[in-house]
């Protein structure tokens, strides 16, 4: 439990920078950045799909793939099967990719910190407290 409310006020804060950053041409900017062979991770197919014709509407020959922005670490990444084999270009995660998993991220460690003060609290007796 956060008694001091910090989870909550990093979550409001975060909130309101993405809301604030909407509209500002961060897939723009992407786009104009992207190179033949490069790849871009998207949260879900219909995007990654969208982006990918938007690419081929430049010339441009980009790998668009779908991943969940919830892994719980950079090795898991390397278990997606459409990413074996890419061995030349860069990778990109699309905003609304890292958006979520920052989101996650912090949903996670809230969770982990909750699990631990749980785990760990005990009253006079040595009982376990539930919080």
């Amino acid at each position: 439990m956060d008694i001091f409310n910090i989870v909550k006020d990093i979550t409001d804060i975060i909130k309101q920078y993405f809301d604030l950053t909407r509209r500002t041409g961060r897939t723009t900017k992407l786009l104009d950045i992207v190179q033949d062979d490069d790849r871009v991770i998207f949260v879900n197919r219909t995007q990654a799909m969208m982006f990918e014709n938007l690419c081929k509407s430049r010339g441009l020959r980009v790998k668009c793939i779908d991943i969940s922005p919830e892994i719980d670490c950079l090795d898991s990444i390397y278990q997606y099967p459409r990413l074996m084999g890419l061995r030349h270009g860069k990778t990109y995660f699309d905003h609304v990719w890292i958006e979520m998993h920052y989101k996650y991220k912090i949903k996670q460690t809230a969770a982990m910190i909750d699990e631990v003060q749980t785990y760990l609290s005990r009253d006079e007796s040595g009982s376990k407290i539930i919080l």
